[in-house]
């Protein structure tokens, strides 16, 4: 009998693999360790075609897993900056510490253009740079410039960036 309990609820919610059929999940055992894995389920067929069945796969994914958890903890919890950007500098992802250095909530950055909040003097050589790091993927550039806080005041920050597209 299947214990539809596991995983939250996970497997009776893969049952039927035409509602839902992959799952990610962290299951706690009773010693009180965490497991994480993807479930996925699929129809097991007769030679009729009629459905008398679901198979399940279980992939451990608790290393990649907790690697994620570290990461994410070490970029929430860092004192410096930590932007993801896109090539034309639309915000993407802005840690915590934006709230300390600049006034901002991350939320307010997401979306925004990054460009725009670098001073209108820095611009050129920040968009040059930026597309010195585009042409040498792998590379990293450091850099300095002016911008502005949630008060307008400018405030010189130096940077250094990589490209993490292959990432």
């Amino acid at each position: 009998e299947l214990d539809t309990r596991w995983g939250d609820g996970a497997l009776e919610r893969l049952r039927d693999p035409e509602r839902e059929h992959e799952l990610e999940v962290v299951h706690r055992g009773s010693d009180g360790s965490s497991r994480a894995a993807i479930l996925s389920s699929s129809k097991l067929r007769d030679h009729l075609g009629e459905w008398v069945g679901t198979v399940f796969i279980i992939h451990d994914i608790t290393e990649r897993w907790r690697s994620e958890e570290r990461f994410r903890s070490l970029v929430q919890n860092a004192s410096d900056l930590i932007t993801v950007i896109s090539p034309d500098t639309t915000v993407l992802y802005q840690s915590p510490a934006v709230r300390r250095v600049l006034g901002y909530d991350p939320e307010h950055l997401v979306g925004a253009k990054l460009v725009d909040f670098v001073h209108p003097d820095d611009r050129a050589q920040f968009v040059a740079t930026l597309g010195g790091l585009m042409m040498k993927p792998a590379g990293t550039i450091t850099g300095e410039g002016r911008v502005h806080d949630s008060d307008g005041t400018w405030r010189h920050l130096e940077f250094t960036g990589s490209d993490q597209c292959a990432n």
